[in-house]
């Protein structure tokens, strides 16, 4: 994708909007009440353009606009404008600003493209200028790795892998550890170096997120619905009964309204005095919702059964 650079002696990469993507206007939001109370969604093309436009002044005033530009286009996007991060660095490292700027170009190591050496030697030159001795480092093994992301201040610090040692100021950083389908971890990390030389490291195992469909189960006999009839929904994993979630019972009424589970397997039963037992295994996805509609058929009286 083309896009035009401008070159300063402060050696900002200003990468401004790629051609032909970012001169077009956002479309204006609805007249509604709804529309105007929300807030409007962050354009990271314009953030960019400005934040390039700003440092371009190679001023003090111009950088400290340009770091909330920069910001902005991280926060709304934290992975497709590495040049964002490398510039948000050099503002950053010209206003003295030294653990921030370190963060950023840490950010941009993290999310470039691996063939453009020339820009990666300008972040880690960037991070030798700015790093005091003694300054510490933050690792992070989590897992599952498919899907991982690890944010450290919004700044996107690895994907798909472990962090591996990166160093920072020492000083306290919200880290986000996320990935797809799975609980977000979110702490508030004191990044510090400990007495024998070793950062801060953290060992993370994500829960896998919970999501839920909905069921809809009509019992009748000869089209005729019942009433009061007992339904129970156990279950399963790896066609096995699950121990570890409990057994889901309902009455059927002429209130009844659809019941909420996890996603997963189950299998259904139903089971009333005087009608053959009926049972079914039952897929529950993602924000489904079904119905199973059951003609429960009368069984043999028992004294007919015993013979």
């Amino acid at each position: 994708m083309s896009s035009r650079a401008m070159f300063l002696p402060l050696t900002l990469a200003l990468v401004a909007l790629p051609l032909g993507v970012a001169s077009a206007k956002p479309e204006p939001a609805k007249s509604s009440k709804a529309a105007k109370k929300k807030k409007p969604e962050i354009n990271p093309y314009a953030e960019l353009d400005k934040g390039n436009k700003y440092a371009s002044w190679n001023n003090s005033g111009g950088f400290k606009r340009a770091v909330k530009h920069y910001g902005r286009v991280l926060q709304a996007d934290p992975v497709s404008f590495p040049y964002a991060y490398l510039n948000l660095g050099e503002v950053n490292k010209a206003l003295k600003r030294c653990p921030a700027a370190v963060l950023a170009f840490q950010g941009y190591l993290a999310v470039s493209d691996p063939s453009d050496e020339g820009s990666a030697k300008q972040a880690r030159r960037g991070i030798r200028e700015c790093t005091l001795a003694g300054w510490p480092t933050l690792s992070i093994s989590a897992r599952p790795l498919e899907g991982l992301e690890i944010l450290v201040d919004g700044h996107m610090l690895s994907r798909g892998a472990d962090l591996a040692p990166v160093t920072l100021a020492p000083g306290s950083y919200e880290v986000v550890v996320r990935a797809s389908e799975h609980v977000p971890f979110t702490e508030t990390i004191n990044v510090v170096r400990a007495a024998d030389g070793s950062g801060t490291s953290r060992t993370l195992q994500l829960d896998r997120q919970t999501f839920f469909g909905q069921v809809d189960v009509n019992v009748s006999h000869d089209g005729k619905p019942l009433e009061g009839v007992t339904v129970t929904l156990e279950p399963k994993k790896l066609d096995k009964p699950d121990p570890d979630a409990p057994i889901v019972s309902l009455t059927i009424g002429a209130d009844s309204k659809p019941v909420e589970l996890a996603t997963g397997k189950y299998f259904l039963e139903i089971e009333i005095e005087g009608y053959r037992r009926w049972i079914r295994n039952v897929y529950i996805s993602r924000d489904s919702e079904q119905s199973i509609d059951v003609n429960l058929a009368r069984s043999l009286p028992s004294a007919l059964r015993a013979d």
